[in-house]
Protein backbone atom coordinates (compact mmCIF):
# COMPACT_ATOMS: atom_id res chain seq x y z
CA UNK A 1 0.00 0.00 0.00
CA UNK A 2 2.71 2.46 0.79
CA UNK A 3 5.11 3.69 3.41
CA UNK A 4 3.62 3.87 6.89
CA UNK A 5 4.81 4.36 10.43
CA UNK A 6 3.12 2.79 13.41
CA UNK A 7 3.08 4.51 16.77
CA UNK A 8 3.37 1.45 18.99
CA UNK A 9 6.34 -0.83 19.57
CA UNK A 10 6.50 -3.70 17.12
CA UNK A 11 5.78 -7.05 18.79
CA UNK A 12 8.12 -9.96 18.35
CA UNK A 13 7.66 -12.09 15.27
CA UNK A 14 4.88 -14.69 15.69
CA UNK A 15 5.82 -18.32 16.26
CA UNK A 16 3.26 -19.42 13.68
CA UNK A 17 1.22 -17.75 10.97
CA UNK A 18 -2.01 -19.57 10.19
CA UNK A 19 -3.37 -18.70 6.74
CA UNK A 20 -6.96 -19.42 5.87
CA UNK A 21 -9.55 -18.94 3.16
CA UNK A 22 -13.22 -18.29 3.89
CA UNK A 23 -15.86 -19.01 1.23
CA UNK A 24 -19.46 -18.23 2.13
CA UNK A 25 -21.76 -21.21 1.85
CA UNK A 26 -24.04 -19.43 -0.64
CA UNK A 27 -21.26 -18.94 -3.20
CA UNK A 28 -22.03 -20.53 -6.56
CA UNK A 29 -18.85 -22.23 -7.75
CA UNK A 30 -20.13 -22.15 -11.34
CA UNK A 31 -20.19 -18.36 -11.73
CA UNK A 32 -17.19 -16.13 -12.60
CA UNK A 33 -15.03 -15.09 -9.65
CA UNK A 34 -15.26 -11.59 -8.20
CA UNK A 35 -12.55 -11.13 -5.60
CA UNK A 36 -13.60 -10.02 -2.10
CA UNK A 37 -17.15 -11.00 -3.08
CA UNK A 38 -18.13 -14.19 -1.28
CA UNK A 39 -14.61 -15.08 -0.14
CA UNK A 40 -11.46 -13.68 1.44
CA UNK A 41 -8.01 -14.67 2.69
CA UNK A 42 -6.73 -13.83 6.17
CA UNK A 43 -3.93 -14.66 8.59
CA UNK A 44 -3.77 -15.45 12.31
CA UNK A 45 -0.55 -14.76 14.21
CA UNK A 46 0.15 -17.17 17.08
CA UNK A 47 2.62 -16.79 19.95
CA UNK A 48 3.64 -19.85 21.94
CA UNK A 49 5.66 -18.15 24.70
CA UNK A 50 5.37 -14.91 26.64
CA UNK A 51 2.37 -12.63 26.27
CA UNK A 52 0.15 -13.08 24.35
CA UNK A 53 0.34 -16.87 24.44
CA UNK A 54 -1.79 -18.98 22.09
CA UNK A 55 -0.96 -22.59 22.81
CA UNK A 56 -4.45 -23.75 23.77
CA UNK A 57 -7.67 -24.27 21.85
CA UNK A 58 -9.81 -21.68 23.68
CA UNK A 59 -7.27 -18.90 23.12
CA UNK A 60 -6.92 -19.87 19.47
CA UNK A 61 -10.69 -19.75 19.01
CA UNK A 62 -10.84 -16.29 20.58
CA UNK A 63 -8.04 -14.99 18.34
CA UNK A 64 -9.62 -16.57 15.28
CA UNK A 65 -13.04 -15.06 15.93
CA UNK A 66 -11.50 -11.65 16.60
CA UNK A 67 -9.52 -11.70 13.33
CA UNK A 68 -12.45 -13.17 11.38
CA UNK A 69 -14.81 -10.45 12.59
CA UNK A 70 -12.25 -7.74 11.91
CA UNK A 71 -11.79 -8.96 8.33
CA UNK A 72 -15.51 -9.15 7.60
CA UNK A 73 -15.89 -5.57 8.82
CA UNK A 74 -13.06 -4.41 6.54
CA UNK A 75 -14.66 -5.72 3.37
CA UNK A 76 -17.69 -3.82 2.11
CA UNK A 77 -19.32 -6.98 0.76
CA UNK A 78 -19.37 -8.72 4.16
CA UNK A 79 -20.39 -5.80 6.36
CA UNK A 80 -23.67 -6.51 8.12
CA UNK A 81 -23.77 -10.13 6.94
CA UNK A 82 -24.72 -12.67 9.57
CA UNK A 83 -22.28 -15.59 9.29
CA UNK A 84 -23.03 -18.65 11.41
CA UNK A 85 -19.84 -20.73 11.44
CA UNK A 86 -21.76 -23.75 12.75
CA UNK A 87 -23.00 -24.06 9.14
CA UNK A 88 -19.43 -24.48 7.86
CA UNK A 89 -16.75 -27.14 7.83
CA UNK A 90 -13.01 -26.58 8.28
CA UNK A 91 -10.46 -28.19 6.01
CA UNK A 92 -6.73 -28.43 6.70
CA UNK A 93 -4.84 -28.09 3.40
CA UNK A 94 -1.60 -30.02 2.96
CA UNK A 95 1.19 -29.55 0.40
CA UNK A 96 -0.51 -31.84 -2.12
CA UNK A 97 -3.89 -30.07 -2.01
CA UNK A 98 -5.38 -32.78 0.16
CA UNK A 99 -8.09 -31.34 2.43
CA UNK A 100 -8.75 -33.04 5.77
CA UNK A 101 -12.20 -32.01 6.98
CA UNK A 102 -13.23 -31.14 10.52
CA UNK A 103 -16.81 -30.29 11.45
CA UNK A 104 -15.82 -27.89 14.23
CA UNK A 105 -12.91 -25.98 15.77
CA UNK A 106 -12.11 -28.72 18.25
CA UNK A 107 -8.92 -30.16 19.77
CA UNK A 108 -8.33 -32.42 16.75
CA UNK A 109 -8.55 -29.44 14.41
CA UNK A 110 -6.26 -27.34 16.63
CA UNK A 111 -3.53 -30.00 16.66
CA UNK A 112 -3.81 -30.40 12.90
CA UNK A 113 -3.67 -26.69 12.11
CA UNK A 114 -0.60 -26.18 14.33
CA UNK A 115 1.13 -28.93 12.33
CA UNK A 116 -0.14 -27.69 8.94
CA UNK A 117 -0.98 -23.98 9.26
CA UNK A 118 -3.36 -23.62 6.32
CA UNK A 119 -7.09 -24.19 6.27
CA UNK A 120 -10.28 -23.36 4.42
CA UNK A 121 -13.77 -22.60 5.73
CA UNK A 122 -16.53 -23.73 3.39
CA UNK A 123 -20.20 -24.65 3.63
CA UNK A 124 -21.01 -28.11 4.96
CA UNK A 125 -22.61 -29.03 1.63
CA UNK A 126 -19.68 -27.89 -0.54
CA UNK A 127 -18.42 -30.48 -2.99
CA UNK A 128 -14.74 -30.81 -2.06
CA UNK A 129 -13.70 -32.28 -5.41
CA UNK A 130 -15.35 -29.41 -7.25
CA UNK A 131 -13.94 -26.88 -4.80
CA UNK A 132 -10.35 -28.15 -5.13
CA UNK A 133 -10.39 -27.39 -8.86
CA UNK A 134 -11.94 -23.95 -8.42
CA UNK A 135 -10.07 -20.72 -9.16
CA UNK A 136 -10.60 -19.37 -5.64
CA UNK A 137 -9.02 -22.43 -4.00
CA UNK A 138 -6.24 -22.62 -6.59
CA UNK A 139 -5.29 -18.99 -6.02
CA UNK A 140 -5.26 -19.51 -2.25
CA UNK A 141 -3.11 -22.64 -2.57
CA UNK A 142 -0.65 -20.85 -4.85
CA UNK A 143 -0.57 -17.90 -2.48
CA UNK A 144 0.18 -19.86 0.71
CA UNK A 145 2.89 -21.80 -1.08
CA UNK A 146 4.16 -18.65 -2.84
CA UNK A 147 3.78 -20.31 -6.25
CA UNK A 148 3.76 -17.19 -8.40
CA UNK A 149 4.31 -17.18 -12.14
CA UNK A 150 6.67 -14.20 -12.42
CA UNK A 151 6.71 -14.29 -16.22
CA UNK A 152 2.91 -14.18 -16.36
CA UNK A 153 2.86 -11.32 -13.88
CA UNK A 154 5.36 -9.36 -15.96
CA UNK A 155 3.40 -10.07 -19.15
CA UNK A 156 0.28 -8.51 -17.63
CA UNK A 157 2.02 -5.67 -15.85
CA UNK A 158 1.23 -2.20 -17.19
CA UNK A 159 3.82 0.45 -16.35
CA UNK A 160 2.00 3.49 -14.94
CA UNK A 161 2.41 6.79 -16.74
CA UNK A 162 2.83 8.78 -13.54
CA UNK A 163 2.94 8.46 -9.78
CA UNK A 164 1.61 11.05 -7.35
CA UNK A 165 3.29 10.78 -3.97
CA UNK A 166 1.04 11.80 -1.13
CA UNK A 167 1.17 12.41 2.60
CA UNK A 168 -2.04 11.88 4.56
CA UNK A 169 -2.46 13.02 8.18
CA UNK A 170 -5.55 11.88 10.04
CA UNK A 171 -7.85 14.75 11.02
CA UNK A 172 -8.21 15.90 14.60
CA UNK A 173 -11.06 17.86 16.15
CA UNK A 174 -8.58 19.88 18.19
CA UNK A 175 -5.05 20.51 16.87
CA UNK A 176 -3.10 20.82 20.14
CA UNK A 177 0.35 20.40 18.52
CA UNK A 178 1.80 20.62 15.03
CA UNK A 179 0.79 16.95 14.83
CA UNK A 180 -0.95 15.37 17.79
CA UNK A 181 0.50 12.21 19.33
CA UNK A 182 -2.58 10.19 18.37
CA UNK A 183 -2.80 11.31 14.74
CA UNK A 184 -1.90 8.55 12.32
CA UNK A 185 -0.34 9.31 8.97
CA UNK A 186 0.55 7.60 5.70
CA UNK A 187 3.23 8.18 3.08
CA UNK A 188 2.17 6.47 -0.15
CA UNK A 189 1.65 6.91 -3.89
CA UNK A 190 -1.20 6.74 -6.38
CA UNK A 191 -0.30 5.46 -9.83
CA UNK A 192 -1.91 6.97 -12.93
CA UNK A 193 -2.48 5.56 -16.39
CA UNK A 194 -3.42 8.12 -19.01
CA UNK A 195 -4.96 5.71 -21.53
CA UNK A 196 -5.59 2.03 -22.23
CA UNK A 197 -7.50 -0.58 -20.26
CA UNK A 198 -6.40 0.79 -16.87
CA UNK A 199 -6.84 4.51 -17.60
CA UNK A 200 -7.65 6.36 -14.38
CA UNK A 201 -6.44 9.92 -15.07
CA UNK A 202 -9.79 11.55 -14.41
CA UNK A 203 -11.28 13.06 -11.27
CA UNK A 204 -13.93 10.39 -10.45
CA UNK A 205 -11.43 7.52 -10.87
CA UNK A 206 -8.72 9.34 -8.92
CA UNK A 207 -11.06 10.10 -6.01
CA UNK A 208 -12.43 6.56 -5.97
CA UNK A 209 -8.93 5.07 -5.90
CA UNK A 210 -7.74 7.46 -3.19
CA UNK A 211 -10.78 6.76 -1.03
CA UNK A 212 -10.39 3.00 -1.46
CA UNK A 213 -6.71 3.11 -0.45
CA UNK A 214 -7.26 5.39 2.53
CA UNK A 215 -10.27 3.44 3.79
CA UNK A 216 -8.26 0.23 3.60
CA UNK A 217 -5.40 1.77 5.58
CA UNK A 218 -7.68 3.33 8.20
CA UNK A 219 -9.49 0.05 8.78
CA UNK A 220 -6.40 -2.16 8.57
CA UNK A 221 -4.18 -0.22 10.97
CA UNK A 222 -4.68 0.08 14.72
CA UNK A 223 -2.85 3.40 14.92
CA UNK A 224 -5.77 5.29 13.34
CA UNK A 225 -8.77 6.39 15.36
CA UNK A 226 -10.83 7.19 12.25
CA UNK A 227 -12.09 4.16 10.31
CA UNK A 228 -13.46 5.88 7.20
CA UNK A 229 -12.17 8.66 4.96
CA UNK A 230 -14.54 11.52 4.17
CA UNK A 231 -13.39 14.12 1.63
CA UNK A 232 -15.47 16.79 3.40
CA UNK A 233 -13.26 16.52 6.51
CA UNK A 234 -10.03 17.39 4.70
CA UNK A 235 -8.22 20.04 2.66
CA UNK A 236 -5.69 19.37 -0.08
CA UNK A 237 -2.32 20.87 -0.98
CA UNK A 238 -0.04 20.52 -3.99
CA UNK A 239 3.59 21.09 -2.99
CA UNK A 240 6.22 22.32 -5.46
CA UNK A 241 9.98 21.71 -5.37
CA UNK A 242 10.48 24.75 -3.13
CA UNK A 243 7.88 23.48 -0.64
CA UNK A 244 5.43 26.17 -1.72
CA UNK A 245 1.89 24.94 -1.16
CA UNK A 246 -1.19 25.57 -3.30
CA UNK A 247 -4.27 24.82 -1.27
CA UNK A 248 -7.67 23.50 -2.31
CA UNK A 249 -10.66 23.35 0.01
CA UNK A 250 -12.25 20.60 -2.08
CA UNK A 251 -11.03 18.01 -4.54
CA UNK A 252 -12.81 19.31 -7.64
CA UNK A 253 -12.03 19.88 -11.34
CA UNK A 254 -9.88 22.92 -10.54
CA UNK A 255 -7.78 20.79 -8.18
CA UNK A 256 -7.49 17.93 -10.64
CA UNK A 257 -6.49 20.17 -13.55
CA UNK A 258 -3.70 21.61 -11.38
CA UNK A 259 -2.63 18.14 -10.28
CA UNK A 260 -2.44 16.82 -13.85
CA UNK A 261 -0.61 19.91 -15.07
CA UNK A 262 2.08 19.60 -12.41
CA UNK A 263 1.90 16.01 -11.08
CA UNK A 264 3.03 17.59 -7.84
CA UNK A 265 3.14 16.11 -4.38
CA UNK A 266 -0.20 15.89 -2.60
CA UNK A 267 -0.76 16.57 1.10
CA UNK A 268 -4.12 15.70 2.68
CA UNK A 269 -4.80 17.11 6.15
CA UNK A 270 -7.73 18.06 8.36
CA UNK A 271 -9.52 21.37 7.87
CA UNK A 272 -7.90 22.98 10.94
CA UNK A 273 -4.38 21.65 10.33
CA UNK A 274 -1.51 24.19 10.10
CA UNK A 275 0.54 23.02 7.13
CA UNK A 276 3.14 25.81 7.35
CA UNK A 277 4.12 24.78 10.87
CA UNK A 278 4.07 21.11 9.84
CA UNK A 279 6.60 21.77 7.06
CA UNK A 280 9.32 22.00 9.73
CA UNK A 281 8.33 18.70 11.33
CA UNK A 282 10.49 15.59 10.80
CA UNK A 283 7.56 13.68 9.26
CA UNK A 284 7.06 16.26 6.52
CA UNK A 285 10.81 16.61 5.92
CA UNK A 286 11.21 12.83 5.59
CA UNK A 287 8.35 12.63 3.10
CA UNK A 288 9.52 15.61 1.07
CA UNK A 289 13.20 14.59 1.05
CA UNK A 290 12.73 10.87 0.36
CA UNK A 291 9.46 10.39 -1.48
CA UNK A 292 8.20 13.56 -3.14
CA UNK A 293 7.88 14.04 -6.91
CA UNK A 294 10.75 16.37 -7.67
CA UNK A 295 11.23 15.75 -11.38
Amino acid sequence: MGKKEKRSLKPKDPDAIIEYLFVEKELDLNVPVKYNVGSFYNEINLYFTGKPKHMDLSTFINVFHEEFEKRTKELTYFRGKKIDLSEYKFGIVDDKKKITVFDALDESFFKAVIATPRFVIIGKDFDLNRFKTHEIFDDFYRYVHRLFDEEKILENYVEPDAAVEYLFVEKADWQKKVINDNQGYIMAAIYLNFDGEFANANLPAFKALLQEELNFSLQDSDYFTEKAFNFADYKFYLIDNDKKATDFAVMDDVFFDALMASLRNLVIVGKNFDLEAFKEHSIFREWFDKWSNKI
